[in-house]
């Protein structure tokens, strides 16, 4: 293999320039390197502060504050416009030697139920509630006496415990005692 040809890649040595000619091209050099301009010289940005209510960080501030505000004013008005619990109505119990089973009428809210004893002291008894409306409470559970009322009420109403008919009936609930 004979190398006869020399391609020159360059005008000079240390030149940049390709020297050649495409098919058909006259010759023609073009630079490999663009022409060496000076930088622009950046001026001096004047350091002027934004006022404190521009802040990015006080606007998002203030747009965060304004939409909670608005949530727990929306949340509030709910509150006091939704209707309240359902109360418990036909409160019944019927007892045999291994259960006794309550019953009463109410609305698709949760209830509670609670064992009163003699000395009144009131247990939550809410895990024996099966369905709506409906609670069996096994006799070996020792859940209760054979002196305890049950009060059923809403699940909503917070507070103590009370046997009192005008309370039970504010809070939306009723009683019924073992001993009749």
């Amino acid at each position: 293999m004979s190398h006869d040809t020399a391609a020159l890649v360059g005008g000079q040595p240390g030149q940049t320039d390709l020297v050649g000619s495409a098919a058909g091209a006259p010759d023609t050099k073009r630079p490999l390197e663009s022409g060496r301009t000076v930088l622009p010289e950046l001026e001096e940005a004047s350091d002027k502060r934004r006022p404190w209510w521009r802040h990015p960080a006080l606007v998002v501030s203030v747009i965060l504050t304004v939409l909670s505000l608005a949530a727990a004013a929306t949340l509030y008005v709910l509150q006091l416009s939704s209707p309240k619990a359902t109360p418990v109505t036909d409160l019944s119990i019927t007892v045999s030697e291994a259960t006794v089973h309550l019953s009463w009428s109410g609305g698709s809210e949760r209830y509670s139920l609670y064992s009163v004893d003699g000395q009144g002291k009131a247990v939550d008894q809410s895990v024996w509630i099966r369905g709506a409306g409906e609670a069996w409470i096994p006799a070996a559970s020792g859940a209760y006496e054979s002196t305890s009322c049950f009060v059923v009420r809403p699940s909503s109403v917070t507070g103590g415990v009370s046997l009192g008919s005008q309370e039970l009936s504010d809070q939306g609930g009723q009683r019924i005692c073992l001993d009749g």
